[in-house]
């Protein structure tokens, strides 16, 4: 009997290749320690208030968004985002790089199938701060501000996965 992995190749074949987009729920999946946006949010929330970036005022009204619809989290995000001083400055690129840049796939069984679908051909693409998925899948991590190598991914005459975020952990990268 044909599996679901199975039926979604034979689909694929010969057919334009689809990007598929993976989010927190494959690192997840793969490692329940990988925390889910919330509690990406969260850590940094605390890590701003802890480091005296802003008052626990702040933080409290931050963590009260993330009470909210997710679409209000993004919000948060991006305050925090601000309070460490960027998605290019030191502070943020520490702060992931100690929440995220240890974690290793515990559990393989998504990554599996979606390294068979890249090998079928089609995208893989991010939006993870992590880079769990492009070093399980072996493939170098191509950022999203890299026009040309992102270009020349689309086009199939690139192999890799691309982060959504322009920013990764992964030793690929």
């Amino acid at each position: 009997m044909a599996s679901l992995l199975d039926d979604l190749k034979r689909e694929i074949a010969g057919a334009a290749k689809p990007l598929i987009v993976c989010g927190a729920g494959v690192s997840k999946a793969a490692n329940p320690k990988a925390p889910d946006w919330r509690a990406l949010i969260e850590s940094g929330i605390d890590r701003v208030v802890a480091f005296g970036l802003a008052d626990e005022e702040w933080g409290a009204r931050q963590r009260q968004a993330l009470k909210g619809k997710p679409s209000e989290w993004i919000g948060a995000a991006n305050q925090v985002t601000d309070e460490l001083g960027g998605r290019q400055h030191s502070e943020f690129r520490e702060w992931l790089r100690g929440l995220l840049g240890e974690l290793k796939a515990e559990r393989t069984e998504i990554l599996d199938a979606l390294r068979e679908l890249a090998q079928a051909g089609c995208l893989i693409s991010t939006t993870n701060y992590d880079g769990m998925l492009g070093d399980e899948l072996d493939l170098p991590v191509i950022r999203w501000a890299d026009h040309a190598k992102v270009l020349q991914y689309l086009n199939g005459q690139r192999k890799g996965s691309c982060t959504c975020t322009g920013i990764g952990t992964s030793r690929k990268a």
